[in-house]
């Protein structure tokens, strides 16, 4: 039988958290396949999940030179046989036990994309909190509600842009319909991958329920290594040229094809122009993040190498946003 959800696992240096990340994916009662990449260890992380392929058939190792997140992310989007993936990341766990329950109303409800609740772990502090609810209708645990992507992007820039995949699992048939993968070679990739699959098309169906999945742990030393490295800065730029290169052409074009249908829903058309505003935001959103937790606690001589970055053209922009920096 094949799996019906894919677990995909790259594991890098995560000696210290595999265990419990995989022990919280072994568990799981539904058909599934947890698919590990062993992405050029030196640690004992290749050990501890050769040692969990021996021992669980569900399991699929591959093992390769560093190549980072996002190329052994694609990997295993490439070998998934699960009707639906799940991305995990190895210093993380699922706090969801029963996702048979989830992956039925999301075959019900013909979802492409599923999302839940986060639990945050503050490693440093010993301290947990959970995400806040995006939905105001979704105020008891277990309801769900039906969105598309537009909305749903609308509703996270109102709560606060967290792009991050962690929230739930999408199908997989529709990722590789829309030839949906991460951008390889860049360290804030997660939010071209979110935008990819709420913008893909215009229908896109989203489910939404007030239920806790997933706890993400901050680690002290992941906050700290960036203080002197400017790449995460200068891939935060990247990300926000293609962002607003992409999506604004496409939006265009949803409102284009609305406007010449038959009978044009004129609701749909003000929500793409909406979204317009709401990419720019985003855009906004990506270089206030590199000027906020990185430029300004760089030393002089970084933030002379990082400077030439914001143009006059950038700073205009932040500035329809409504953020104002200062070099």
């Amino acid at each position: 039988m094949l799996p019906r959800i894919s677990f995909i696992v790259p594991v890098y240096n995560v000696e210290k958290y595999l265990r419990e990340c995989l022990d919280s994916l072994v568990c799981q009662s539904v058909e599934k396949e947890i698919i590990i990449i062993n992405d050029g260890s030196t640690d004992s992380s290749g050990q501890i999940a050769q040692e969990y392929f021996d021992r669980y058939p569900f399991i699929t190792l591959i093992h390769q030179h560093n190549k980072g997140l996002s190329a052994a992310r694609n990997i295993g989007l490439k070998n998934a046989k699960g009707d639906y993936v799940y991305f995990i990341d190895s210093d993380d766990y699922l706090i969801e036990r029963d996702f048979s329950v989830l992956i039925k109303l999301a075959d019900q409800e013909q979802a492409d994309m599923f999302f839940g609740g986060r639990r945050h772990f503050i490693e440093v502090e010993n301290r947990y909190f959970d995400d806040k609810i995006l939905s105001p209708r979704l105020s008891y645990p277990n309801m769900y509600e039906i969105l598309d992507g537009v909305t749903h992007l609308h509703r996270m820039l109102d709560y606060s842009w967290e792009p991050n995949v962690h929230f739930g699992f999408c199908r997989t048939a529709f990722l590789r319909q829309y030839d949906i993968e991460f951008p390889e070679g860049l360290k804030a990739e997660d939010g071209l991958f979110r935008l990819d699959t709420l913008l893909c098309k215009p229908d896109v169906r989203i489910i939404e329920v007030n239920r806790m999945f997933y706890c993400y742990r901050h680690r002290e030393n992941s906050i700290m290594t960036t203080i002197n490295d400017t790449s995460l800065c200068e891939d935060l730029f990247k990300v926000a040229e293609m962002i607003i290169e992409k999506y604004p052409p496409l939006l265009d074009k949803y409102i284009t094809d609305q406007q010449n249908a038959l009978s044009p829903n004129q609701s749909l058309i003000e929500k793409y122009k909406q979204a317009h505003i709401d990419i720019v935001r985003v855009y906004a959103i990506h270089i206030k993040v590199a000027y906020e937790k990185q430029y300004l606690k760089y030393s002089d001589e970084l933030k002379a190498r990082v400077k030439p970055l914001f143009t006059s053209k950038i700073i205009n922009l932040l500035a329809t946003a409504n953020i104002d920096i200062k070099l």
